[in-house]
This record gives structure tokens, sequence and C-alpha cells, in this order.
């Protein structure tokens, strides 16, 4: 993309995600607003003068403004920083989102804000953020992402690995998938019910196929209820969102008796605020990647007033 602003003022984002955060909160919900990292090319390998798309300025103005409104944020950018991992770590070299290593992090890092945040109990000793209570799966040079297929097989040097992490300790879930008025069920283990258990045989065309969308949650749908049929009574989460938290959503299922999460991008705001309202909600958490920083995403509310 060869364009580097939102066209919008960061205030009025911020001043949409604060009232949303008061909407969560009058209904009996906590809020938290998250930004994820975003893939841009290393200063090193840019050409002079190219404006690369990068609105880490954005997602930067929009931190300050949270702190400024008093939401509760998580900045994963900084998380991903102190975890040490390295740009070839975090990103694949074919697609924008981030490996499984980095959303990792993230999630152990919005593990730990949810358990600080009145869900002590929530997690079994922090079992569910400790890589060892995860077998490592590799995938040798399986993953083409969206950057790899817009370049072609050739000029992108190739597919890529691909690793996820499943849990040692499993439990069983029934998954919704669809919209919130009308989807499917499917009911398994984690490894095969948010997971994909035998992803080797999902993809057929690497064009057509990518390891991230089909491992996650199978991959990206408008709505997706989950339910731990072994941990019913645990917290209820809704999660606003857009690809990016589909590793994240995957495993925070582990912790939650209930995670709904809603697909933000051009979706019907009215039903977003009826989830809220009709839902008891504990927790509503906010998630997007930089790029997707904008009024067509964040406004909800026809009568916010900017000041």
């Amino acid at each position: 993309n060869f364009y580097t602003d939102l066209h919008d003022d960061q205030k009025k984002d911020a001043i949409n995600i604060r009232r949303l955060s008061d909407y969560a909160k009058e209904n009996g919900s906590r809020f938290l607003f998250a930004v994820t990292p975003m893939k841009t090319a290393l200063e090193e390998n840019q050409y002079a003068g190219i404006p690369y798309n990068d609105f880490g300025k954005a997602a930067d103005d929009v931190i300050r403004y949270m702190r400024y409104y008093g939401v509760d944020h998580l900045d994963l950018r900084e998380t991903i920083r102190d975890s040490g991992l390295t740009y070839e770590e975090t990103f694949y070299r074919t697609d924008h989102h981030w490996k499984t290593a980095a959303a990792f992090e993230a999630y152990a890092a919005l593990a730990e804000w949810i358990r600080d945040n009145g869900a002590e109990d929530l997690f079994r000793n922090g079992e569910t953020t400790d890589k060892a209570s995860y077998e490592i799966r590799q995938y040798e040079d399986l993953m083409f992402g969206s950057q790899g297929r817009d370049a072609g097989l050739i000029y992108a040097d190739g597919k890529e690995d691909f690793e996820a992490y499943f849990p040692l300790e499993d439990s069983v879930y029934s998954v919704k998938v669809g919209n919130v008025d009308e989807y499917t069920v499917r009911e398994g283990r984690f490894s095969d019910a948010i997971l994909r258990d035998h992803l080797e045989e999902a993809i057929d065309n690497v064009y057509e196929d990518s390891c991230y969308d089909l491992m996650f949650l199978h991959g990206l749908s408008d709505y997706l209820s989950i339910t731990n049929l072994e941990n019913e009574e645990g917290i209820k989460v809704l999660m606003l969102r857009d690809s990016y938290a589909s590793p994240l959503g995957s495993y925070l299922a582990q912790n939650c008796g209930q995670l709904d999460m809603i697909y933000m991008l051009g979706n019907d705001r009215d039903k977003i605020l009826d989830m809220i309202r009709e839902n008891d909600y504990d927790y509503v958490i906010m998630c997007i990647y930089p790029e997707n920083l904008s009024l067509d995403n964040l406004q909800l509310f026809e009568d916010v007033e900017y000041e």
C-alpha cells in the first residue's frame, strides 16, 4: 500500500474507544483496548522516497489518548519488543501476520492483565501461558502467506516453515461459527475444534490456502462463540477483533467459560452493542492491528460528541 495516513483524527478514534469502554462498564463489563504490532519493511530494505505503509504513528497517538481518557490498554508492540524476539522471529517472510511465537507472547500478556484485573483464579498456576505446557509442532516448507501470493512463489523465494502450539492438557469445546443469527456448531478437543490437527491435509493450493488462516479457529469468520465444556462456569469474554487476534482468541479460550469473537471490520454495529448489552460479559476486549485504527471500524455510536 502506497499510503501512510488513515485520514482520521486519532483523537476521534480514541473518543469512540472511550465511549465503547463506558458502554461496556455500564453493562457490567471490564474493558481493555489492545493494539498489535505491524509488519513494516526493515529500514535497511526500504527504497528511498517510497511511502511505505506504516501506521505505527497512528497507533502511538491512539495509545497516548487512551492514557489521557483513562482507558485500560495494552500496547502489544512493547510486549514483543520486551520479549527479545527478532524481526524474523516475529513476522512471516511471506505474510503480514505475526508468527505463533510472537502471538503467544501477546497472549501471555493479555492473560496476565485479565488475571490481575479481577480473575486471579482464572489460570491454573499460570500453566496455560507456559510454553512447556504445549507440544510445539513444526510444519516445514508449508506456509505461504498473502504477501507471497501477491509476489509469486518464485519471486517470494518459496514457502517457509510454520509452527503451532498444542496444549498437552486438553479440554472439550463447542464452537459456533457463522454470524450471530445463523451459525454451525463443531465440537471436539482443542487440538481439533480450535486448532487444526491435520494441517498438511488442509493445504490444497498454496495460492489459496494459508497455514495461518487454516490453523487458528479454522479460518476467519464474522462471529465465533467458543464454550469450554469442562469450564462452563469460567469467565465470559467478548473479543472485538481483526485477523491478527485469531491466535490470541485460540489460546485465550482455554481460560474462559465462554469466549465470543466478532470481526469488527464492516460488521453490524448494532449487533455488537446488542451483544455487550445482552450477554453479561466479564470482559470486553478490543484488539486491533494499527492499519485498522480508523473511524470506519471504531465508530459504533451515532451520538459521539467530539471536543
